[in-house]
């Protein structure tokens, strides 16, 4: 093989070395765009779960003060004396 015929190789060579480290950077940032994304949606699920549950604790302590308003209209301790 003469010199330009090698040449020609190694420059073949280098493109696809270069195409296949370009193949794997695509992919790791595939990957990690892939678990950030299953991050964000595990952390997305977290805080619907703690507002369905602040809204819970709402709702009972909300029954608890009206219940306690209703049941003792005339009796105001009760209510100072309420619990949470």
């Amino acid at each position: 093989m003469n010199a330009r015929g090698k040449l020609l190789e190694a420059e073949e060579r280098q493109k696809r070395e270069q195409a296949k480290e370009t193949q794997r950077a695509k992919e790791k940032t595939r990957d990690a765009l892939h678990e950030q994304l299953k991050e964000q949606e595990k952390l997305e699920a977290f805080q619907l779960q703690e507002q369905d549950t602040a809204r819970e604790l709402f709702l009972k302590a909300s029954r608890k003060l009206t219940d306690a308003l209703q049941g003792s209209g005339k009796n105001l301790q009760a209510v100072k004396s309420l619990r949470l």
